[in-house]
């Protein structure tokens, strides 16, 4: 039996948009992405007419599937049921609102749906939307994994890196962040550039975790970003011992790992190129100029 909490006001919306629950086949997969309120005036104003006239369709053709029994639907329904929840404002239709999106969760998760054991899984964990239960979460997320799904294995690496309701045990949380971040899913793609960055469940290597934070960052994530840049700056400064030589600067101790190694702009894409020299050249291979200069 399950019971829903009723101090669950923005936390499910939060779930949602942290959670990337729908994939990338449906219409607000940015929407979900960026953090913002999935409603249907929102999702109005921001896709073209066709698109959320596409969108209603498809919830329309959903709601018969699940009430039909398809697991599938039901998972997808529940989380498009998002849309109307977002916009109701009577705290009681609010409420019927959410128990509908729970009981097609948990229906679908009944019938072994992978996506539908994560996401209830999660709102056990959080104990925010349903009464905390953390030993029934990892029995969820581990059936979750063990299917494929990348959002399961994600939220069990999670738990086994962060030591919740098992015990602490990072090699095994890497061997499950990368089978979720091989799958594209971002948040296992993050994770995967701090463990390979802070030798956490696998050898430390900087190279590693610069790739894993470029996929995250082609996907958006301001974190891996970040991530990018500071491993750049930091190969570039250990790369480089300022000392002036003939108006310009003589580098010594170089440690770029050989001629025409390549460095990146925050969004991922390749930015150009530094030899072991210390000269800089383009995406193009033009010389643009040498470190400090």
């Amino acid at each position: 039996m399950i019971t829903v909490k009723s101090d669950h006001n923005n936390s499910m919306k939060k779930d949602v948009a942290e959670s990337n629950l729908l994939g990338s086949r449906f219409i607000f997969k940015i929407l979900l992405f960026a953090g913002l309120s999935v409603s249907f005036n929102f999702i109005a104003t921001a896709v073209s007419d066709s698109a959320f006239e596409k969108f209603k369709k498809t919830t329309a053709e959903l709601e018969i599937k699940a009430n039909a029994g398809d697991a599938e639907a039901q998972c997808k329904y529940a989380m498009f049921l998002m849309a109307p929840y977002e916009d109701e404002k009577d705290p009681v239709k609010k409420e019927i609102y959410l128990n509908k999106i729970v009981s097609y969760m948990k229906q679908s998760a009944d019938q072994k749906n992978p996506t539908a054991q994560a996401v209830l899984g999660r709102w056990l964990s959080l104990g925010r939307i349903l009464k905390k239960d953390q030993a029934k979460a990892i029995e969820l997320w581990k059936l979750s994994a063990e299917k494929g799904d990348p959002l399961g294995q994600y939220y069990l690496a999670s738990a086994l890196d962060k030591g919740q309701g098992l015990p602490q045990d990072r090699s095994k949380a890497f061997d499950w962040y990368l089978k979720s971040g091989e799958q594209g899913f971002v948040e296992a793609e993050l994770a995967l550039g701090f463990a390979y960055s802070l030798g956490q469940g696998v050898k430390k290597d900087t190279e590693k975790a610069l790739e894993w934070f470029i996929r995250a960052a082609k996907q958006g994530d301001e974190t891996a970003k970040k991530c990018v840049d500071l491993i750049n700056e930091s190969k570039s400064s250990s790369a480089v011992n300022k000392e002036k030589d003939d108006g310009g600067w003589k580098l010594t101790g170089v440690n770029v790992g050989g001629p025409n190694k390549p460095f990146y702009s925050t969004d991922g894409t390749l930015k150009g190129y530094i030899n072991n020299k210390g000269r800089i050249y383009d995406e193009n291979m033009d010389y643009k100029g040498w470190i400090g200069k």
